[in-house]
């Protein structure tokens, strides 16, 4: 193994979460049996899972690493839980800046239920044309369906699930905007993905796995380039960033100016530990000082400076005392 491969190793298993392996105290019958089975069908036919006869559940369950003796770990009540509490907000809005909100939607539930929630909103929410081949109507989305659907699941994928995520889906004027509360990989970049070959940093590999069996997601680091090649195909951009607060993704709309879409942003810039501070009460609403201090691994001095520019600045306000209340999160 060359020092390369050994360096990657190593970030590799420190980009991973421990998390997703952790069993709960969910009973396997606490799964959204509609979303497994559906899941079960969908992986049979991309001929990434073995049709099981009879149909069995638990067996099932097992059979993918999500559950043991009964219980379902963290990634099989994320990804198939009834009552998962993973965080979906859609939102059109009627310009760049995030000011005027036309429609917003917020949903809790499972990752494979959500995943369809998102990219239906999105396909509810841009243009389609119409093309003729032989002699059939075909509508077609101005963004292809596949390329919406591997950004979307893959924002899920990847995010942070030490507290329960809040994947956001912004729509806009001139882009579709996803973002999800995960660090991308270290100093990498989407492009060094589609130009390098790099092999996937998964974060839930466990949860990949099972998203790769039903073709949401690829895990061998080729998502970004099949992205890639389905845009160019159409002829649509895209943008990305990344920073403490999580991967931001956007599909630029045909005729919109990438430019553009960051100067119409009036969101003022925020400091690393506001950033950080700011991630933080967005997963838990019912942090206090000591405790954002702690995992922020500063002073209550610092975060209580940080707590004040993000409530002058509006991202957040305080609901209640500072003993019994909790956060408001207003951006």
């Amino acid at each position: 193994m060359s020092g390369e491969e050994l360096k990657r190793l190593i970030e590799n298993d420190e980009y991973s979460s421990k998390w997703e392996n952790e069993m709960t105290r969910h009973k396997s019958g606490e799964i959204d049996e509609d979303s497994l089975y559906d899941f079960c069908q969908s992986a049979i036919s991309c001929r990434r899972l073995e049709e099981l006869k009879p149909y069995d559940e638990e067996k099932l369950l097992t059979m993918l690493e999500l559950s043991q003796d009964g219980y379902l770990n963290n990634g099989g009540y994320a990804l198939f839980g009834k009552e998962a509490k993973v965080g979906l907000k859609l939102t059109t809005y009627a310009n760049s800046n995030k000011v005027t909100i036309l429609d917003l939607k917020l949903l809790t539930g499972n990752v494979y239920h959500l995943i369809d929630e998102a990219l239906n909103y999105i396909l509810s929410r841009i243009s389609w044309r119409v093309e003729i081949k032989e002699r059939k109507r075909e509508e077609v989305p101005e963004i292809p369906k596949e390329a919406i659907r591997e950004m979307a699941a893959n924002a899920f994928a990847h995010a942070d699930y030490e507290t329960w995520p809040e994947i956001e889906i912004g729509i806009h004027p001139s882009s579709v905007e996803i973002s999800n509360p995960g660090t991308f990989p270290f100093e990498l970049t989407p492009y060094d993905f589609i130009k390098r070959n790099i092999p996937s940093y998964k974060r839930n590999k466990l949860m990949l796995d099972v998203l790769f069996r039903s073709k949401d997601v690829e895990k061998s680091g080729t998502g970004f380039q099949r992205m890639d090649e389905l845009c160019q195909e159409r002829g649509i951009r895209w943008t990305y960033r990344k920073d403490t607060i999580g991967f931001f993704f956007a599909f630029l709309l045909p005729g919109s100016d990438p430019d553009a879409l960051e100067e119409d942003r009036t969101e003022p810039k925020l400091t690393a530990i506001e950033q950080a501070v700011y991630r933080f009460i967005k997963t838990n609403l019912h942090l206090n000082k000591a405790e954002l201090a702690k995992r922020s691994h500063k002073s209550e001095r610092t975060i209580q400076r940080a707590i004040a520019s993000l409530i002058e600045n509006g991202y957040i306000r305080r609901v209640g005392s500072n003993k019994t209340g909790y956060w408001e999160v207003i951006r």
